[in-house]
């Protein structure tokens, strides 16, 4: 028994000890990233514009069919984060990567505290945030001025105050802000998630009617709303350059494929998939 806790522990250190590695590597190349001056993905090009249009007073979504024929893809949330960073430091790549890299971090304390408020083992919770930061995904998706870690940070803390306030707590009021953060996401996804936003939103409404009623309801149609104030704010050209003018030709061939590809891979996320659609239908 005692040959075996010592090999448990020795493993146990060696595992952690990778990982912290990774988490090392990961910091590494977030500073590497915020200071290397180029573009590292088509889409930077696109949110450095954003962010210049809106410090210079131009508007953000304007008519494609006039020039500068410009199509502002994301929605505005992560440029007016990036914005005023920027206007400290200058217009460049390094505020955005910043901004993501830091997000990346606190998804991965986030993570690790959930983990550790669950079992109330440290080096459990710790492992839990390092392997998020060890996923090659992570680590090369997570330095790029892209709106997903803002994204995806709104995401999981909304999911740790419904677990923690509501969940373990019992506290209802928990729902209201986890359905707040859960909408202001919506304000960063893009064109197709943007719409997967809205709609899984709309099924949180049913289902918040039995447990705290129509104020929840109330707060999450008013989340729901923001998509349509800035369409009215911009004259209609917010949904044009969000869905419109990024909304892929569809043929059946294509489709057929991706269909092949996805159930090739995995099944059962094929599946899952389907049933998503099947209950928001």
């Amino acid at each position: 028994m005692l040959l075996a806790h010592w090999v448990t522990f020795f493993l146990q250190a060696v595992a952690l000890f990778v990982l912290l590695l990774y988490g090392i590597m990961f910091l590494q190349h977030a500073v590497g990233a915020i200071r290397f001056p180029y573009q590292m993905d088509y889409g930077e090009g696109v949110e450095i514009d954003l962010v210049s249009r809106l410090l210079s007073g131009q508007p953000l979504y304007t008519d494609i069919h006039q020039p500068p024929y410009h199509v502002g893809v994301y929605p505005p949330l992560y440029t007016l984060t990036v914005a005023p960073i920027a206007a400290l430091t200058g217009i460049s790549y390094g505020p955005g990567r910043a901004v993501s890299a830091v997000l990346a971090l606190f998804i991965a304390w986030l993570l690790g505290r959930m983990v550790y408020e669950e079992c109330h083992r440290l080096w459990i919770g710790l492992v839990t945030g390092l392997f998020w930061l060890a996923s090659h995904l992570v680590y090369s998706w997570a330095v790029l001025m892209r709106v997903d870690m803002l994204a995806m940070a709104l995401s999981m803390l909304g999911l740790y105050f419904f677990w923690h306030g509501y969940i373990r707590l019992g506290k209802e009021r928990y729902i209201y802000v986890a359905m707040v953060l859960f909408r202001r996401r919506c304000l960063c996804s893009t064109n197709v998630s943007l719409g997967c936003s809205f709609l899984s939103g709309l099924s949180c409404d049913d289902a918040s009617l039995d447990v705290v009623g129509q104020g929840t309801v109330a707060i999450c149609r008013a989340g729901t709303g923001a998509p349509g104030l800035l369409q009215i704010m911009t004259g209609g050209q917010f949904y044009q350059h969000l869905v419109t003018y990024n909304l892929p030709v569809w043929s059946r061939s294509r489709w057929q494929a991706d269909l092949g590809r996805l159930w090739g891979c995995t099944p059962w996320r094929f599946w899952q998939a389907s049933s998503h659609w099947f209950w928001l239908c």
